[in-house]
């Protein structure tokens, strides 16, 4: 039995906090089950949608942004190649350049 199931058991827990959270966890199970009934995945739909369109947007207001900020600034964050990217490095990586 899990650390969480000695303790219910235990009768440590008002019966009241113990139905509050199963009506929780029963609501969040049917509304789940209702979404992949009808189709519904937000998630996915928001992919898809993303994949249907352009690959930048507002690129005119980037650039205002981006010449907004002095040069040294990039220069000082950025590094020697002045590169930067949105991907998620591992441990152990400390530097791009």
């Amino acid at each position: 039995m899990s650390a969480s199931g000695r303790i219910v058991a235990s009768g440590r827990i008002p019966d009241g906090l113990l139905r509050a959270a199963t009506r929780g966890a029963i609501t969040q199970r049917l509304l789940a089950q209702r979404l992949r009934t009808l189709g519904g995945d937000p998630l996915g739909d928001s992919l898809r949608r993303r994949g249907e369109g352009p690959i930048a947007v507002a690129t005119d207001e980037a650039n205002d942004q981006h010449y907004a900020v002095a040069p040294e600034f990039f220069e000082l964050v950025l590094g020697p190649r002045l590169k930067y990217s949105s991907c998620l490095y591992g441990h152990g990586t400390e530097t791009l350049a």
